[in-house]
């Protein structure tokens, strides 16, 4: 992409960007979107003022939210360099090819929305797909899952498996409990590989809130409730009932015990598991057993997580 074209699509982002073109000129430069930790020519990078500008970086865009001097790279100074490139970013996105593949295996009563791409191998039961959701290969998604629009589910992660709740009878049988609830995915959740979200039981539905993230390989038991803008990193284990407030941010191999409530705005760190419910929130739990260790934990942003949003 010209550095024209980034350099309108920043300001739309941005109203308030300022511009500094080198005097060298970058009107032929083809740029991409660039890491730091990877450095390429003609990159597009975002750097806050705490960090020193490098050399290495060559006839490159800088969004940062700090001016400098350099000599054949142009600078973007904006409120918030990292939400900008992130946005930019997506403009370099290859364009989605929206399908059902032959392999693919689809109920004769499951009901598929607008623009919906089934990649190979996929597994569809009785269930709803809402518009513009892409299937990855080797997904299985049972009956009585719904789908909303724009989600993502990516390869080799079921929706919708049977639970394990059981008891013992008076002779000491096992007597499994019947899973034949279902799930409800709402608007714009990402799910990524090797992940399983098992259905409820009874009458009970498992329900992901709109814009939740799920990382490869976590579990959600039978009847979670996970609220809007939930991350969870990899390898969670939610067991099931477990209630999980909106704007939470659960760390990897974190595990959160059935009927147990984590509340709104919370950050539960890598492998604490929470063996109760608490009720304040922006709280910061760790631990085995998780306590709280930090309150108000919007106030600074903690190390490797996003910022709390506060309204």
């Amino acid at each position: 992409m010209n550095i024209g074209k980034v350099i309108k699509i920043i300001k739309a982002l941005d109203s308030n960007a300022k511009v500094f073109l080198p005097k060298e000129d970058l009107s032929r430069v083809d740029f991409q979107p660039a890491s730091i930790k990877a450095l390429i020519p003609y990159g597009i990078y975002y750097l806050f003022g705490e960090i020193k500008f490098s050399n290495n970086f060559y006839q490159s865009i800088i969004i940062t939210n700090d001016y400098f001097k350099t000599k054949n790279s142009a600078i973007v100074v904006v409120f918030n360099p990292k939400l900008i490139h992130y946005k930019l970013s997506r403009y370099f996105e290859l364009p989605k090819k929206n399908t059902i593949h032959p392999t693919a295996i689809i109920h004769k009563n499951a009901e598929i929305g607008d623009n919906v791409h089934i990649d190979a191998y996929s597994v569809i039961g009785s269930c709803r797909i809402g518009a513009n959701s892409r299937i990855m290969n080797n997904v299985v998604i049972e009956d009585n899952v719904e789908l909303k629009n724009d989600v993502f589910i990516d390869s080799n992660s079921v929706i919708g498996a049977a639970g394990m709740a059981w008891i013992w009878d008076e002779k000491g049988n096992r007597i499994i409990q019947p899973q034949i609830g279902g799930v409800i995915i709402s608007e714009n959740v990402r799910i990524a590989t090797g992940v399983t979200i098992v259905r409820g039981s009874l009458s009970e539905n498992t329900f992901i809130g709109a814009n939740t993230v799920i990382a490869h390989g976590s579990k959600i038991g039978h009847g979670c409730q996970i609220h809007k803008n939930v991350h969870l990193a990899n390898n969670v284990s939610l067991a099931g009932n477990a209630y999980i407030e909106e704007n939470v941010f659960l760390g990897s191999a974190s595990v959160v015990s059935s009927n147990i409530k984590v509340p709104k705005g919370s950050i539960v760190g890598a492998g604490a598991v929470v063996t109760r419910s608490f009720e304040e929130e922006n709280i910061t739990l760790a631990g085995v057993p998780a306590k709280i260790i930090k309150r108000e934990n919007f106030k600074v942003k903690p190390k490797g997580v996003p910022r709390p949003f506060q309204n």
